[in-house]
């Protein structure tokens, strides 16, 4: 009789025992789990507000003029929620207070607030800088990812077939790149095999602006003796081009004769190669290329350093730092 009143007080003691070790497990294990979860929101957050001020960088236009507030700076929807990458994940961007100072004459000071999962939320306050060095992304820029070819026969009338170019980058950028995504795919089918970038397109309207040029207006130019400067074209037809340095087209360009440039090459609109023979060494913006005779784009950082030297270059906008604190002005 006693060893059966002994059991079941030693049974309940352990029942009771178990029941609280089982609580205490699934508390520690729920705390656990909600401090994770907070932690993940808050790297969240930390990598959203990240990607906020890398996207505002990324919206500034290479100039060559110092870095404002005023026209061709716009931030991705100023003051708006903007959703990303999706609900409730999104960020608002403005400016950092600049009473405060400390941001110096070439930078900009912009705060992004974040919000994500979990109410978590985070501000970061990015200085933005023009790059140091010219803005040159690739041997060969075709902003609209359009490359037509044309038979040799239209531009030499010898029926050869369809002509080629040959594009090659160096260590500082690729060889091809293009203005968007879509416009990076239609020349990445045009040219299989190749890796296309994308990049943003030197703004010929704006570069003229700011460099305070006006282009000369003919229909044919003779320039096998270009010699070494900085040349601003409406557009035509040029027969020959021998030199270094930069040449700005605001319209559309044909080249025939024999060319072979060392330097900066910025056309607004579509490039013709009719040409004898072709080889560019430096950096070459186009909004369209066709191709009716071989030509070779090689990047050159030495060639692009001459052009600049010529007439100062646009430079992209960079991130340089990221405050990693509550913005203050804020």
């Amino acid at each position: 009789m006693n060893g059966r009143g002994f059991v079941l007080p030693t049974t309940l003691a352990l029942l009771v025992l178990v029941s609280v070790s089982t609580s205490s497990i699934w508390f520690l294990l729920h705390a656990d789990l909600q401090a994770i979860g907070r932690g993940r929101a808050a790297l969240q957050a930390r990598y959203t507000a990240e990607a906020a001020l890398l996207a505002a960088s990324a919206a500034f236009p290479p100039r060559i003029e110092p870095l404002s507030r005023g026209d061709g700076y716009p931030l991705p929807g100023e003051g708006e929620l903007v959703v990303f990458p999706g609900p409730p994940h999104g960020f608002r961007l403005s400016w950092l207070d600049e009473s405060r100072g400390g941001m110096g004459p070439d930078a900009l000071g912009i705060v992004a607030r974040v919000q994500a999962v979990a109410g978590a939320s985070r501000t970061l306050a990015g200085v933005l800088m023009p790059a140091r060095s010219p803005y040159a992304p690739a041997a060969l820029l075709i902003a609209a990812g359009s490359l037509h070819r044309v038979g040799l026969d239209l531009a030499a009338g010898n029926g050869l077939g369809t002509a080629q170019i040959t594009v090659v980058g160096d260590a500082m950028a690729g060889a091809l790149a293009a203005q968007d995504v879509a416009a990076a795919r239609r020349l990445e089918s045009e040219r299989p095999g190749d890796s296309v970038a994308v990049a943003q397109a030197i703004r010929v309207p704006l570069f003229l602006q700011d460099a305070n040029r006006q282009p000369e207006e003919r229909d044919r130019w003779e320039l096998g003796s270009f010699g070494r400067q900085a040349r601003f074209l409406q557009g035509g037809r040029i027969n020959g081009l021998r030199g270094e340095g930069l040449l700005v087209v605001a319209g559309d360009l044909r080249l025939e004769g024999s060319v072979d440039f060392f330097g900066v090459i910025l056309v607004q609109g579509t490039l013709e190669l009719a040409s004898d023979s072709c080889a560019v060494r430096g950096f070459v913006q186009v909004q369209s290329l066709r191709v009716g005779a071989p030509c070779s784009f090689a990047r050159d950082a030495d060639a692009i350093g001459l052009a600049d030297r010529l007439q100062a270059l646009p430079r992209a906008v960079r991130l340089q730092a990221i405050l990693n604190r509550e913005a203050p002005g804020t």
